[in-house]
């Protein structure tokens, strides 16, 4: 009953403010608000949603990626033993031989390692021929 005596009176003001708007001369009636279904900031958003300038931009970038040279294989720089340590500082020396690009990391290990006792050892042993030339290495 509250809901419908609520409902009533509010028609009811509704009604007379609507009288009392058309008797005056003094009120004008604003036309009904218009909903604008877009605006820039949805449009914009919208566009970012459009991906053929990034789709475009990744397919040159796989185009160059496929035409790159191979990259040479990565040495594991961890090994455990010392025979994998100098092993790898002879392929290592091979790359350098052959002109193959050389990380700053694997460079720098390489000058390292020569300076080190075992390198001196393991040199003196086997003059620059690979150790673990005969295993699989990878």
């Amino acid at each position: 009953r509250k809901g419908l005596t609520r409902q009533a009176v509010q028609s009811i003001y509704a009604d007379r403010e609507a009288t009392a708007a058309d008797q005056a001369g003094n009120v004008h009636r604003l036309p009904p608000r218009t909903v604008q279904h877009t605006t820039p900031a949805i449009d914009s958003l919208l566009a970012s949603f459009d991906t053929t300038a990034q789709d475009t931009a990744r397919a040159n970038a796989r185009a160059l990626f496929d035409e790159a040279p191979e990259a040479a294989p990565v040495i594991d720089l961890a090994q455990t033993s010392p025979a994998h340590r100098y092993s790898a500082w002879v392929r290592l020396e091979a790359r350098k031989q052959r002109g193959e690009s050389i990380t700053q990391r694997e460079l720098t290990w390489s000058a390292s390692y020569q300076g080190s006792t075992e390198f001196e050892s393991w040199h003196e042993l086997h003059e620059g021929a690979d150790p673990m030339e005969g295993s699989a290495t990878g």
